[in-house]
């Protein structure tokens, strides 16, 4: 995988997701069909802990999940197991019967769920100014997390964000325009090599302004910790939040393109501008404009389709009551 140039990040996960079935056969060749689906029904219905000892909250996988695990695995045994290494001649993943998913409506951030995050955000670390940055240039470029965490202080010019084909998911390099003052305020936020390297440096003095222990805080930066605690700091509003909807640190990248259909840019602009694949940004078109057609036609037709009892005169014979 490595010689491929695939992704560091992907290949780690594909090394999970490999470690997840290791129990399955002793070897990839003795994986069968029978085999794989009988490690997808247990992967379905097998509870898990995320900490150990006794009295640990048991989770059960969403078929979503499962899903997502046997695509990896198919695209791992088909490009690497059987044609490349040759050490299994057949792909057991590809008849493994999953269960059906029901279609997720499409999901974005209103204006107040975005108000009530950054204010949350601010009030939670005193002043400081990079959390609040890393978030408002994710809303505005519509980045995935990782894309923009791996960004360094050189793909910051001309008021723009270039994203290396290096580290971005889908290998093609893409811009991002920044506003002025964005761009400004990522300049002097800028360190030497990496654009939110400071994140490191300048945590501990934010976290003992919060009463957070700072013992075990790494001061070198890495691009994947970010990552984590831009998640973790997602969840976190959430859990601030027991009551209102859930949201994801996705959702940003999702608005963009939403709000990009409601300024009436086309599928094509809007797909490119985000860095995002024409068929993934069709989905959240067609979910708009179907919402658009509906809110018409209820208006124009509601009162017509809408079955109403005739109208009654003085005249029509009055029906008694039924006798007890």
């Amino acid at each position: 995988m490595v010689a491929d140039g695939l992704r560091d990040t992907t290949v780690k996960d594909y090394i999970d997701t490999l470690n997840q079935v290791r129990s399955a056969a002793v070897a990839p060749a003795a994986l069968s069909a029978g085999l794989a689906q009988q490690w997808a029904n247990a992967y379905l219905t097998t509870p898990f802990t995320r900490k150990h000892g006794e009295g640990a909250k048991q989770y059960f996988r969403s078929p979503q999940t499962l899903h997502a695990r046997v695509r990896k695995l198919n695209a791992i045994w088909s490009q690497y197991v059987v044609r490349r290494m040759r050490a299994a001649k057949e792909n057991p993943w590809e008849t493994v019967d999953l269960p059906k998913l029901d279609r997720l409506p499409v999901r974005t951030l209103s204006a107040n769920q975005v108000v009530n995050f950054f204010d949350w955000l601010t009030d939670r670390w005193k002043g400081w100014e990079l959390p609040r940055l890393f978030f408002e240039t994710k809303a505005v470029c519509g980045s995935r997390l990782m894309d923009l965490c791996s960004v360094r202080s050189s793909d910051l010019a001309d008021g723009k964000i270039f994203f290396a084909q290096g580290t971005a998911k889908a290998r093609k390099a893409r811009i991002a325009v920044l506003p002025p003052d964005l761009f400004a305020s990522l300049k002097k936020l800028a360190g030497p090599v990496w654009l939110w390297e400071s994140y490191a440096s300048e945590m501990p003095k934010y976290l003992a302004l919060r009463g957070v222990p700072t013992h075990r805080v790494n001061p070198v930066f890495d691009p994947e910790r970010l990552n984590w605690w831009a998640k973790d700091e997602v969840d976190d509003f959430n859990k601030a939040h027991p009551g209102a909807p859930k949201i994801q640190s996705h959702d940003f990248r999702k608005r963009a393109i939403t709000e990009a259909h409601r300024a009436g840019l086309d599928l094509d602009t809007a797909a490119a501008g985000v860095g995002m694949s024409t068929t993934t940004a069709r989905t959240y078109y067609l979910a708009l404009e179907q919402e658009k057609a509906a809110t018409e036609v209820a208006a124009k037709l509601g009162h017509i389709l809408r079955p109403t009892p005739p109208p009654t005169s003085p005249n029509d014979p009055q029906i008694p009551p039924p006798s007890e």
